[in-house]
């Protein structure tokens, strides 16, 4: 059995509207959410930093509508990430509009295709692991992510033997 550990769901709200109770079960069972955008349409969110703000306000307040109104996470990861110059403006306007930014600096690399073999998997996490004393590592679970799940226990297995804890992302 996999030890319980604690994860950050960054949801996006275009799947929250459709499975509420996906994420009534994501914080009943002790994970933290965080806001990936409502729409996750690169060509409408990075059209400009306000379609961008007000994308990530849907979001936030369907979250709310679903989780309650103790939901007050500021929590936000980009689609895409917030790396580079281009991102600049779009990361003064998340701040200055009250949120934080997460991005990731480890990855299964599950997001190059579907159902990317479990080998894969793990070889990307060893590979992007080595030398970091703290990881945030980008995974993904949608449907044609099947793999991703089947390499958890691996990669927790993993990371627990090169001495890295869990927590989730506040």
């Amino acid at each position: 059995a996999l030890p319980i550990l604690k994860a950050t769901f960054f949801i996006l709200g275009n799947n929250a509207i459709i499975r509420p109770d996906l994420v009534k079960m994501e914080v009943k069972d002790g994970h933290s959410i965080g806001n990936h955008t409502y729409s996750h349409k690169y060509k409408y969110i990075y059209s400009n930093t306000d379609a961008f703000i007000k994308d990530v306000n849907k979001c936030d307040t369907l979250l709310k509508s679903i989780i309650g109104t103790g939901y007050n996470s500021k929590l936000l990861r980009f689609p895409g990430g917030s790396f580079g110059a281009k991102m600049s403006p779009f990361r003064v306007a998340i701040k200055t509009a009250g949120y934080h930014h997460v991005d990731w600096n480890d990855l299964t690399g599950d997001a190059e295709g579907q159902n990317i073999p479990v080998t894969k998997l793990l070889s990307n996490i060893k590979n992007y692991t080595k030398g970091k004393e703290h990881v945030v590592i980008l995974m993904h679970d949608a449907p044609d992510k099947q793999t991703t799940v089947q390499a958890l226990p691996q990669v927790i297995e993993y990371l627990k033997a090169e001495g890295y804890s869990f927590a989730t992302l506040k």
